[in-house]
């Protein structure tokens, strides 16, 4: 089965003549990061605006960023930033963007073992892709969210899922979200097969982070008693917000 087309797309970054006009408009820095680990982008500020309700309601409100041209984005990653960038400008994100000296390679990283399964440069990958889709959200870009999540899809159709993921995402979203929805259901389609290679008591203990986490792990354990499960792979669209994709034979 092929990889889905996404269709119905609505952003084309600068593709357009509107989108041309957008990048004559004033320069906005945009701050990203903490902690002596920090990028300013330079971005025209309608380019920003018009991609983003965030940015929209930032910049042409009444608050301090609309008069100082500075949004600051302290807890968001850099590299993840840097995805939304590209596809501000082209309306695509691109994988090779996504290299072994990124921010995540400085993150706190997982502790694999020695399991020669577990490559720690496919999961720095989705861990900016993970990143990638909550900022998404917070800026309210949801085109930019479903191509982030169809390449943490992607990444699991030969990767295994991890507890850290599973935490972050409970985390860092909301109740009956896309994401929290994928996360279950890759848990489940793995626990399953056999697939997970951590123990019981890793995700035991993402698990404990908050309520609705242990409810919904509880509940694929005893569901995945009976053998069936849904394969992300053959079921994207189940997982996105805008996108529309089809699989192909």
């Amino acid at each position: 089965m092929s990889e889905p087309t996404p269709v119905n797309a609505v952003y084309r970054g600068i593709k357009t003549a509107e989108g041309l006009r957008l990048l004559a408009s004033e320069p906005i820095a945009v701050v990203v990061g903490t902690e002596g680990d920090t990028k300013t982008w330079h971005l025209p500020k309608e380019l920003l605006v018009n991609a983003s309700p965030f940015f929209a309601a930032a910049l042409n409100g009444s608050f301090a960023e609309a008069t100082s041209r500075t949004v600051s984005l302290p807890e968001d990653n850099t590299d993840a930033f840097a995805l939304f960038v590209r596809w501000l400008y082209v309306g695509e994100i691109c994988g090779d963007m996504v290299g072994s000296e990124d921010q995540a390679t400085r993150d706190e990283t997982l502790e694999t073992g020695s399991d020669p399964s577990i490559d720690s440069t496919s999961y720095a990958r989705t861990k900016i892709y993970l990143k990638a889709y909550i900022l998404g959200d917070k800026l309210g870009c949801l085109i930019f969210l479903d191509l982030a999540m169809l390449e943490l899809i992607k990444d699991h159709k030969s990767d295994v899922l991890r507890a850290e993921t599973m935490r972050v995402v409970f985390e860092q979203s909301a109740p009956g979200s896309k994401l929290r929805q994928f996360a279950i259901d890759q848990f489940r389609f793995e626990l399953v097969r056999g697939r997970l290679w951590e123990g019981a008591a890793a995700f035991v203990a993402a698990a404990k982070i908050a309520e609705d986490f242990a409810l919904d792990f509880l509940k694929v354990c005893v569901e995945a008693a009976g053998g069936d499960a849904i394969d992300p792979q053959t079921h994207k669209g189940r997982y996105m917000e805008v996108l529309q994709v089809t699989e192909e034979d």
